[in-house]
């Protein structure tokens, strides 16, 4: 589907992603290269997914893009607690780095153009905001869109009144119609995202809904993802960072390419009509590319500054160690299937999403917080309830 009914080109939406938001930065580049045009109608996002919708329509250079996440996650995990840190607050980082790249009429720019999720802390509602009176505002949009508690600060923004946090809480990937165009770095079902290669989310149907109001995008439950998750929060080295760039790179270059959207000038406008030799030479030249320099050169530079693995790099290390053998563990079993269930969002064929609950015997919790996901991992004996996540139609702010 190359656009919506009206002959118009779909919207586009970005998912919260905390540090992996590098991924958003390959997809920019290839969308920006190869397919223009599905960057001309409205972008949606939360969090990071916000942060890199702002840069596009501000026009901020890709690279200034990789650089800025790049030298955030190296601050982060330069402290002994990375991103926990206390003396680490992201939300004045990020403050003083959007206020540098993005022009002074950003806000003008924004307006009807981007759509910032955020989550009413009161009643954990969603708001869409897309009108912004000026770049201060803006900014205060994409800070409270962006708020983790503990990584971002301590007291959560207020924005208009009303106290908020991180749209992941609500919505996490917002659309306007089934012809959204959806990026994720998180296998799934979205639009843009890694090939779901995960035998046991394939097996089970699990899938993780992209916040408690979003039943209509989910991505799957592998261990894949579960890292990417930790990921989120503890930044993966410069290595990490350049593979999940250029996995955009190539994730948008397959969307583009089965959806038969890289075309010449020409054929964009509607000017052709006939086959067009242009075009086949253009997509014959997209198959062959990677990264743009101006963007690996970046990775080069921080790579060539990145000593020793600081605290911050242990910490994952440490992290990852004791949380990865849980998973590892629950992925083994459930493949055997000894009555293990998880409590999570399960797609289940004209039913809708389930949750399965159980009593535990005995239990392994996995406390993958990011985005509000959190997958319960216990032996029992199966019953089943209605998952409590729903679909409200979200607040759209003026």
């Amino acid at each position: 589907m190359t656009g919506v009914q009206d002959g118009s080109y779909p919207d586009i939406s970005f998912a919260g992603c905390g540090f992996i938001g590098i991924y958003h930065v390959g997809v920019s580049a290839c969308l920006s290269a190869y397919a223009p045009q599905l960057l001309q109608q409205r972008i949606l996002g939360s969090s990071a997914g916000a942060l890199a919708g702002a840069a596009l329509i501000g026009e901020v250079p890709l690279q200034l893009m990789a650089k800025n996440v790049l030298d955030v996650a190296h601050l982060a995990s330069s402290n002994s607690l990375g991103a926990f840190s206390p003396s680490f607050s992201l939300a004045n980082i990020m403050w003083d780095g959007l206020e540098h790249l993005l022009p002074d009429d950003i806000h003008i720019r924004a307006t009807d153009k981007l759509y910032v999720s955020m989550t009413k802390i009161s009643d954990r509602s969603n708001l869409l905001v897309h009108k912004f009176s000026s770049k201060h505002e803006l900014l205060e949009a994409l800070r409270a869109s962006s708020f983790v508690p503990f990584v971002s600060g301590w007291r959560p923004p207020r924005f208009r009144g009303d106290l908020v946090f991180d749209g992941g809480y609500s919505d996490n990937l917002p659309i306007f119609d089934p012809f959204t165009i959806t990026v994720s770095p998180f296998a799934g079902d979205a639009s843009i995202c890694p090939p779901d290669e995960s035998q046991i989310g394939s097996l089970l149907n699990l899938r993780i809904p992209h916040g408690p109001t979003n039943s209509n995008n989910s991505f799957s439950l592998s261990k894949e993802n579960s890292m990417k998750l930790i990921n989120a929060v503890v930044p993966p080295g410069v290595e990490g960072m350049e593979q999940l760039c250029s996995q955009g790179f190539q994730d948008a270059m397959r969307f583009l390419t089965m959806g038969n959207h890289i075309k010449c000038e020409g054929c964009r406008e509607g000017k052709k009509s006939e086959e067009c030799s242009m075009c086949k030479i253009i997509i014959e030249e997209a198959a062959t590319k990677t990264l743009p320099m101006e963007i690996t050169e970046v990775f080069e530079e921080a790579a060539s500054r990145e000593g020793r693995p600081g605290a911050g790099s242990l910490m994952l290390s440490l992290f990852t160690s004791v949380v990865s053998g849980p998973i590892r563990f629950g992925v083994v079993a459930s493949c055997r299937v000894v009555h293990l269930q998880v409590k999570i969002a399960v797609g289940l064929p004209q039913v809708g999403y389930k949750a399965v609950d159980f009593s535990a015997k005995s239990m392994v919790s996995l406390a993958l917080t990011a985005f509000n996901a959190v997958a319960t991992i216990t032996w029992s004996t199966p019953s089943i309830e209605t998952c409590p996540f729903g679909s409200p139609v979200p607040q759209t702010l003026n």
